[in-house]
């Protein structure tokens, strides 16, 4: 028969360990949600800001194509177009999509000469890239 100071001892380690055990399960539970958690936020920041570029892009390009060419105003609109078309072009998830280096070669052949039909194409290639971006639904 084991002695009584045994058994205490054995209670002892018994309620130890499990309190321990219950103690890292609870410090597991609370990393694992507070990383879901910063996951989430991340998300929706980005998907807040991601639609706010497309936005900003599209009403810029709009308002651009429909200054005329001489207005002194078309520079600075342009300037905030290329802004805008800079940070879809560095938030696009594939740099080497076929829709990527279109959007690149048509940033690259921006300028203040009146190209309706090109900025035409522009604001619609946005305008796909934004409805097919999967990050922003």
């Amino acid at each position: 028969m084991a002695s009584p100071d045994f058994n205490l001892i054995s209670s002892v380690i018994v309620g130890i360990s499990s309190g321990l055990a219950v103690a890292t399960i609870n410090l597991l539970n609370t990393f694992l949600s507070n990383r879901n958690q910063r996951l989430v936020e991340k998300e929706k920041w980005l998907r807040d800001n991601l639609q706010e570029i497309y936005r900003n892009c599209i009403v810029n390009l709009s308002e651009f194509i429909e200054i005329d060419q001489g207005a002194l105003e078309r520079k600075e609109k342009l300037k905030q177009v290329k802004s805008w078309l800079s940070l879809i072009l560095i938030y696009y998830p594939d740099s080497n999509s076929e829709e990527s280096k279109l959007l690149r070669k048509k940033f690259d052949n921006l300028d203040l000469r009146r190209q309706e039909k090109m900025y035409d194409e522009l604001r619609d290639l946005i305008i796909e890239i934004a409805s097919s971006d999967s990050r922003i639904k």
